[in-house]
């Protein structure tokens, strides 16, 4: 599943409504990515390596 990026990531939309508002079949795994980053960051403190190779392997 292809899930697009935002034309700018930088900008103050949230990237799972702005999924929602192009693709709205692919807003769940949006939000599933979005809650496993937020998820990740707390143990990227500790082992930011882990963090990268478990987000690198949901993006295959």
């Amino acid at each position: 599943m292809t899930v697009a990026l935002p034309p700018r990531p930088n900008s103050l939309v949230p990237y799972a409504d702005w999924v929602l508002a192009h693709d709205a079949d692919t807003e769940p795994a949006a939000r599933g990515l979005m809650e496993a980053v937020e998820s990740g960051l707390v143990r990227a403190q500790g082992k930011p390596g882990r963090f990268l190779d478990d987000m690198a392997s949901r993006a295959r």
